[in-house]
């Protein structure tokens, strides 16, 4: 009757520590070779059958099972966290490590952990993975830039971040906000939701700019004071266009300091997806 072979593998990026016990603990070979599949495959063949062999868990695991388990009779990849003989009994260095892992296998004493046999599997989990990391990595990336905006009072949540279309008009929205010329849903209880103007706003930031809203309607030949006079002609109340023209001068500001480009008259009120193809053309025709 033949007598069963175990083997334990120390696995590092550039080395293995390999070591061969027989059925009755004996240790009767010990090899140290390259990290690759053909060179462990060939010393793998040296040892007579039936073998067992058994690595720990990590980054090569998954490569190492798929490569070498068809060489043995069973191959286990172990659970580190079990293996306390190895971290708790004896001097530490490579060659015990290897040896004791052979001799948890021979002994029963490893816990196996499951391994993905096929590699297009085994893409597919990392890929799982990797999309569930970025997901985790743009929520807290979201969380900190809120919490960053409100330091500075602009009050945004981590859905504002979803689509990028979306983006110039909420944070337009938040800037409005904190100046006091925007809007905010309110509900009291389960009442009906009403739209108001936010009480916590910046107040020597939201008097500037209805002041400087003000002085553009009173001096009339401009573009601000022909979008009040057109809300006006719509029927809006001298109040609300007031606080509209109050948007538009925030917006252009805003735009201005964010694009680093010069004021031009022809651009207020127009969209920033108009204005930008604006000025586009103006970079091509070199103005």
């Amino acid at each position: 009757m033949k007598r069963s072979h175990f083997i334990g593998i120390d696995v590092h990026c550039q080395f293995c520590e390999i070591a061969v016990v027989d059925a009755v603990g004996k240790v009767v070979c010990r090899d140290r070779c390259t990290t690759t599949i053909p060179t462990l495959l060939a010393v793998l063949e040296k040892v007579p059958r039936p073998r067992s062999l058994v690595v720990e868990e990590g980054s090569l695991a998954g490569w190492l099972w798929r490569g070498l388990a068809g060489a043995v009779e069973r191959m286990v990849v172990s659970e580190p966290r079990r293996n306390r003989l190895i971290a708790k009994e004896g001097d530490k260095d490579d060659d015990l490590d290897a040896e004791k892992l052979a001799q948890l296998l021979r002994g029963g004493y490893v816990k196996e952990v499951h391994q993905v046999q096929s590699l297009e599997r085994a893409v597919f989990k990392q890929q799982v993975a990797t999309y569930h990391f970025r997901v985790r990595q743009r929520v807290r990336e979201c969380l900190r830039l809120t919490w960053l905006f409100r330091q500075h009072g602009v009050m945004i949540r981590e859905r504002d971040y979803a689509n990028a279309e979306d983006r110039p008009a909420l944070r337009k929205s938040a800037l409005w906000k904190y100046l006091g010329i925007g809007l905010e849903r309110h509900r009291s209880g389960t009442g009906p939701e009403q739209l108001r103007v936010p009480k916590l706003a910046h107040r020597l930031l939201k008097s500037t700019i209805l002041g400087a809203a003000l002085s553009a309607v009173r001096q009339g030949d401009n573009p601000f004071a022909e979008l009040y006079r057109r809300w006006l002609a719509k029927g809006l109340s001298s109040k609300l266009a007031r606080r509209n023209v109050a948007r538009v001068l925030a917006t252009t500001l805003w735009g201005l300091w964010k694009n680093g480009s010069a004021y031009h008259p022809k651009w207020v009120g127009v969209p920033a997806a108009a204005s930008a193809a604006a000025r586009s053309r103006l970079g091509a025709a070199g103005c």
